[in-house]
């Protein structure tokens, strides 16, 4: 009894979760979409440390450093590359 319990929560969580994602990507702007998206396997380490007291492995914290540092890799680039505007003269 309590695998099928096991199976609709994770059924449920998963059908639920992913619904969500798909009615809210035509609704959020392109940038907060592909942010929340990569942030998406990092909150989930954090969440099972949190809220089931697990302990990420070396390789589970070395991809949340990496996925976050090319986050801010990704975000001064786009700072720093985007062309200031230049008013045209008449």
């Amino acid at each position: 009894e309590s695998q099928v319990w096991l199976i609709a929560l994770a059924l449920s969580s998963q059908v639920l979760g992913w619904l969500l994602i798909t009615v809210s990507l035509p609704r959020l702007p392109i940038v907060a979409t592909s942010l929340l998206l990569t942030l998406q396997p990092a909150a989930a380490v954090l969440f099972a440390a949190i809220l089931l007291s697990e302990d990420p492995s070396p390789l589970q914290l070395a991809g949340v450093v990496a996925i976050l540092a090319g986050l801010i890799v990704a975000s001064v680039g786009r700072r720093s590359g985007a062309p200031a505007a230049v008013p045209e003269q008449a």
